[in-house]
């Protein structure tokens, strides 16, 4: 008699766990029916927005406080990251070798230049060559007439000038007789970033015998970020009766220097 009731017992257990309804709310398994809405206490919160302990979709950015760093960090964004952005690691953006804002991917700046505020800018200090690469002057001088006494073709000289207006650092000469040059070793050396943005002119001169003949000059006093990294740059010199130019296009370009 004892066996049976024992036997009854386990009969009893065995079929009330099989029949146990599979969405019960607080068994501690979300399954069936079961939502964050009808049991939350199985499946969780669901999301609500800001402050309610769920880092949601774009709340890396917009809600730090429902988000954990891991959250964040799995896969790096504009939707996440304010800084740069580097094999999907947020960094600030303000290093030298990891630049940048936005979420964009991280920029190593080089050795001649440094982040300030997620951008490569270029450092003072810097040294860097300038190169003349051609030239075209007006086919006539400004007073009319021709460049040279009897009908022919000027014979052009580039004048560099860096840091203020009287500086020469370099003269460039070519053929004669010509209105267009082509250089192929055109360049000076060593000249700090700082006083080629705080002045950078080119003078242009037809050589003669005694005096030479002034042809244009033209000068930036303040270059752009993106010169420094341009393959060329072309200057425009207008003719201009005011200034005595007669006119030229240069082209020239910033090459980083050791």
């Amino acid at each position: 008699m004892q066996k049976q009731r024992i036997y009854l017992l386990f009969l009893l257990i065995s079929w009330s766990s099989a029949c146990a309804p599979i969405d019960d709310c607080g068994d501690g398994v979300c399954s069936g029916k079961e939502t964050c809405s009808s049991c939350s206490t199985d499946c969780g919160r669901c999301g609500g927005g800001c402050g309610d302990g769920i880092c949601g979709p774009g709340e890396c950015k917009t809600c730090p406080g429902d988000c954990r760093t891991t959250d964040c960090l799995l896969t790096c964004s504009p939707a996440n990251c304010d800084g740069c952005c580097l094999r999907d690691v947020c960094f600030q953006g303000t290093l030298d070798v990891a630049c940048g804002v936005g979420g964009l991917p991280c920029r190593d700046c080089g050795t001649h230049f440094q982040c300030i505020l997620g951008s490569c800018e270029v450092k003072p200090n810097s040294l860097w060559r300038i190169v003349v690469d051609r030239l075209e002057v007006s086919s006539t001088p400004i007073s009319g007439g021709s460049w040279d006494g009897f009908g022919g073709a000027p014979d052009p000289i580039v004048e560099v000038y860096v840091g203020n207006r009287s500086n020469l650092v370099a003269s460039f000469d070519g053929p004669d007789n010509t209105f267009a040059i082509s250089y192929s070793s055109a360049y000076v050396s060593r000249q700090k970033a700082s006083d080629i943005i705080a002045y950078l002119g080119f003078r242009i001169i037809d050589e003669d015998i005694t005096d030479h003949d002034f042809i244009g000059w033209c000068y930036y006093t303040r270059l752009g970020p993106s010169v420094w990294q341009e393959v060329q740059i072309v200057l425009h010199c207008e003719r201009d009766s005011s200034t005595e130019n007669s006119g030229f296009t240069l082209v020239w370009h910033l090459e980083a220097d050791f």
